[in-house]
């Protein structure tokens, strides 16, 4: 049975991660972005969102024994620093969901080249013939990003905009902020989905000097998504973790994995919580786990995306 689709569309301005931190500058990762930008830059943001790409090679192959044995090793890891995990419960606590993301562009890319990336998902819900679409604005400049208008026209919008936290080169923590809009429309409205088809409703994609007919096309994965529960720290309240893993064909292997975790709330309130986020990534997944880090997987500062499309960090 055809799945229904539900379509994003992610404008990234993935062109240069921002780096939040100069290397003369000390300190952790979310006071050098306070430093760069004091406040009120970053008051719009709704949190923080930290991303771990791990080796499918280093867990069983089929999947949900997959992310079984991830949250046990991740579990026996949180007591280094004192953290603490708290896993679902019910019948089915890793109960695995399934989208289908097609990322779309120019055959040269040329919408990554000018900072956009384009997103289809198609969830499996009996009976939604509702599309909902996301454009996502990241530019390396955190002010730009949130500067950016993205107003969409035609439907009813909700906009955030948040931080993307990830292990880059050499193990040190980059991370970058986006901001996206969302709205749902029935999926006749987006035609055969070449980027006029978005312009109507989000003029922005209209500028970029590619005619609207531009024909797109997908590079496609198979996505499966488990909540997993959530990661803890005395005297701070819990962060809720997922994992993710990616086939490149339905039922196939995964190529690759991650597990990711939120923290929410502003940017700069709650300085224990920012640091304790941070710790984790590095202490338990960047060290402690280390043997489970994607191979090279600094090249990608936590970007599933960026392994996809094959666009590393800048140098």
């Amino acid at each position: 049975m055809a799945l229904p689709l539900k379509l994003t569309l992610a404008c990234s301005c993935f062109l240069a991660v921002a780096n939040a931190a100069a290397p003369e500058v000390p300190g952790a990762l979310h006071l050098r972005m306070i430093q760069q930008h004091p406040a009120p830059v970053l008051s719009g943001l709704s949190g923080r969102e930290f991303k771990w790409l791990v080796d499918p090679a280093r867990l069983p192959q089929a999947p949900a024994a997959a992310f079984a044995e991830l949250w046990r090793r991740v579990e026996e890891a949180t007591t280094t620093g004192g953290f603490a995990t708290t896993a679902r419960t019910g019948k089915k606590p890793l109960k695995v969901d399934t989208a289908i993301k097609e990322y779309l562009d120019t055959p040269n890319q040329d919408l990554w080249k000018q900072g956009y990336v384009l997103r289809v998902t198609t969830k499996a819900r009996k009976g939604d013939g509702r599309r909902s679409v996301t454009v996502k604005a990241i530019h390396a400049d955190a002010a730009r990003t949130l500067a950016t208008p993205l107003l969409v026209q035609g439907a009813q919008a909700t906009t955030e905009a948040e931080g993307n936290v990830g292990l880059g080169r050499e193990g040190h923590l980059t991370e970058y902020v986006e901001k996206g809009s969302s709205w749902q429309v029935a999926a006749e409205d987006l035609g055969a989905l070449r980027l006029g088809d978005f312009g109507k409703y989000l003029p922005e994609l209209l500028k970029l000097g590619l005619p609207a007919s531009t024909r797109l096309v997908s590079t496609k994965v198979y996505a499966l998504q488990v909540k997993a529960g959530s990661l803890g720290a005395p005297g701070l309240e819990s962060f809720p973790v997922s994992m993710e893993g990616w086939s490149k064909t339905e039922g196939g292997p995964i190529f690759l994995f991650d597990l990711s975790y939120r923290l929410g709330g502003g940017y700069y309130q709650g300085a224990a919580a920012h640091a304790a986020g941070e710790r984790f990534m590095i202490q338990v997944l960047g060290e402690a786990l280390k043997e489970l880090n994607l191979p090279a997987s600094g090249r990608w500062g936590g970007s599933k995306v960026r392994v996809l499309l094959n666009r590393p960090l800048p140098d």
